[in-house]
Formats: structure tokens, C-alpha cells, sequence
């Protein structure tokens, strides 16, 4: 793999693929599973909490994991497409052109759908948690301005639209505000590249897969929840339908954030990819 990797603790790893494309890896399982974040941007303290709550168990699980970084210094109109062929060349060039499944949430499901319509050897399955063929048009909406406010360093104003889908409407203004104030340090201590997390809000922003999807051939479980106002159900639900081999879970009462660290996952992600692979 990468040429820098350095041991962080007993489980986690890090380096960077011959791409140059950034990683966190853990557990040697036998069964390969590279893992997209969502975005724009990152945020150190989601990172870590995914890490505890989803990537660490399922390394424990049997699986080798690798979180896979976005390329830096992202050129403007970089799209989707662009940032699949990215994750694809490291598959070819690091995983000898095939991994046992991607794992995704929210913005990186939108890659891994692209990836698995464009490259379709590079991929054994797909999973995504809390993402869809396009985002609604108020996410959209949305996410351009939070990335607008977070490469223009507005740390505060961007956490307040981070806080949007969980605490929606005009009443919960202030307390948005408030708590975008204290959540603005977790934001200004990411490291995130400004102009990259503008990029990847106007990508995000213009995506719709709706026309690749019956081009993809792997199987695809989709996790959703009733209540996630970035992917509503019915977007979900015709996602699913236009995918030739797809599965859906459904969780009632789950907004956006609730469905990525809702603690079901690991046992579902598991068995889909253990029934996926012994079917290859």
C-alpha cells in the first residue's frame, strides 16, 4: 500500500495510497472494505465518532478497512465523476483493481454510486447510509452555503447550517446560532483546504445519478431514514428502484445524523457484504 504509513495505535493506521490520496486503515480481515466519507469537508469529532462507532467494529468484524481521504487542491468544476475515478484509480493501483465492498455515508455515497456505474469491476458491493441518487433541493441549497461560509472561515455561521437538518425551521434560529458558536472551534480545527470544501459543495449541489444507475451492476443496500430531510424517502426509494440489485433499510424517526451513527448498521452491513461476497 502507501509508502508513509505510519502506526497510530495498535488498530489504526495512516498514510497515503500511490495517488496520493490520503487513508486510515484498520484490521486485516480478509474482506476489503474502503470507506467514504461524506462531506464537504471534514469535521474531526464525526471522523472519530464513525471511527468508534462504525469503522472499528467493523475491523473486529472480519474486515480490513480503509478510510479514503478526497483529493487536495481539487481544480473548479471538479465533479462526482471526477472524484470516483479518483477512489478507482486507487483500487486499481493499491487493491490490484477490486475490493470486497465500499462503505459510504451522505456525500460519499454519491461517489460510490458513480463508482460503481463507472467502474463496475472495482467493486464487489455497495453500501450507503444516509444518501440517495441527488440531495433535495433544500439540502442542495444548503450545502453551497455551507461551504461558502466555511471556506470564507465563517466557522460559526457554517456550524449553524450544519445544526439545520436536526434542529430545522425558523423558531430554532438562535439556538442554531448559539450552538453554531460553540461548535465553531470543533470547524476552524478540521484543517480543511477552503477551496476544496468549495468544490465538493458545488459538486455535491449539481449531482444526480438517476441516469447511471441501471448501469450498475454490484449489489447495493441502501440505509435510509424516514426523516432525513437531505435524502427524503421518496428520493431513497427511487434510488433503489433504479439500481438492478438493490436492498433498502428503512429507520423510522431518523434524521440525517441519527441513520449514520444508529448502532444497527454494523450488524446489517455485515451480513450484506458476508451474502454479497459468498455470491461472487
Amino acid at each position: 500500500m502507501g509508502t508513509d504509513a505510519k502506526k497510530l495505535s495498535d488498530t489504526i493506521r495512516t498514510g497515503r495510497f500511490s495517488t496520493g490520496l490520503s487513508y486510515d486503515a484498520m484490521g486485516d480481515g480478509d474482506t476489503t472494505v474502503l470507506f467514504l466519507p461524506g462531506g464537504p469537508g471534514v469535521v474531526r469529532r464525526i471522523w472519530k465518532k464513525v471511527t468508534k462507532g462504525l469503522l472499528r467494529p467493523l475491523a473486529e468484524g472480519g474486515c480490513s478497512v480503509w478510510r479514503l481521504g478526497r483529493r487536495r487542491d481539487m481544480p473548479t468544476g471538479y465533479t462526482i465523476a471526477d472524484m470516483a475515478d479518483d477512489v478507482a484509480a486507487v483500487i486499481e493501483q493499491d487493491f490490484d483493481g477490486h475490493v470486497d465492498a465500499v462503505v459510504s455515508v451522505s456525500l460519499g455515497g454519491l461517489i460510490a454510486l458513480e463508482l460503481a456505474a463507472r467502474h463496475p469491476d472495482a467493486v464487489g458491493c455497495v453500501v450507503l447510509i444516509g444518501s440517495a441518487a441527488r440531495p433535495s433541493p433544500a439540502a442542495a441549497e444548503a450545502v453551497q452555503r455551507y461551504g461558502a461560509a466555511l471556506a470564507a472561515g465563517r466557522f460559526a455561521d457554517a456550524a449553524a447550517i450544519m445544526l439545520e437538518d436536526f434542529l430545522p425551521g425558523d423558531d430554532l434560529v438562535f439556538l442554531r446560532r448559539r450552538l453554531g458558536r460553540v461548535y465553531s472551534r470543533e470547524l476552524a480545527a478540521s484543517g480543511n483546504n477552503r477551496p476544496d470544501v468549495l468544490v465538493e459543495a458545488d459538486a455535491v449541489a449539481g449531482f444526480d445519478a438517476r441516469p447511471d444507475l441501471p448501469r450498475i451492476t454490484a449489489p447495493v443496500l441502501i440505509i435510509a431514514g424516514d426523516d432525513d430531510h437531505e435524502f427524503p424517502l421518496d428520493v431513497v426509494e427511487d434510488t433503489a428502484r433504479r439500481i438492478p440489485d438493490s436492498w433498502l433499510i428503512r429507520y423510522s424517526s431518523h434524521d440525517h445524523s441519527g441513520i449514520i451513527f444508529d448502532r444497527r448498521n454494523v450488524g446489517n452491513i455485515l451480513a450484506f457484504v458476508s451474502s454479497s461476497t459468498a455470491e461472487a
